[in-house]
């Protein structure tokens, strides 16, 4: 098997992997890998619209719509009126939801520096470049 091959057999397997850490992981917070996904998202780029969160993973509008309303009814976010479509509202992070990430990514950078703290950043950073240019030419080739 080619060193391709290999590398595109490994990103549904650590894809799994760290989806059953998370729903592990934040098993005590009654949040699944899915919900959090929302949660993060909501927390680095603000509050967006459910259609937005669904075509950037991309994922169906309903499933996104699932977790936002799990979310809503924890109160971990809100709906805000969107300035710019009358239809399509924001969502966003309530206090308590802003609060919840900060402790989910406690407990979650933990673990990420006992597994990836023993790779060398140089390494590290050559892997995020190169998954980083291997998503921007797949996002390429769905647009066609």
């Amino acid at each position: 098997m080619n060193i391709t091959a290999e590398i595109i057999n490994l990103i549904p397997i650590l894809f799994h992997r760290l989806r059953a850490l998370g729903d592990e992981l934040h098993r005590e917070h009654d949040v699944t890998t899915p919900m959090r996904g929302v949660l993060m998202s909501l927390n680095d780029y603000g509050p967006q619209t459910v259609p937005y969160m669904a075509a950037a993973r991309p994922v169906s509008r309903q499933h996104i719509q699932t977790q936002v309303d799990a979310l809503l009814k924890r109160e971990l976010v809100q709906v805000l009126p969107n300035p710019r479509h009358k239809r399509s509202s924001l969502i966003d992070l309530t206090d308590q939801g802003g609060e919840l990430v900060l402790k989910m990514r406690q407990s979650e950078n933990k673990i990420i520096s006992n597994t990836l703290g023993r790779f060398a950043h140089s390494d590290l950073e050559t892997v995020q470049k190169v998954l980083s240019g291997f998503a921007e030419q797949l996002q390429t080739e769905i647009q066609k």
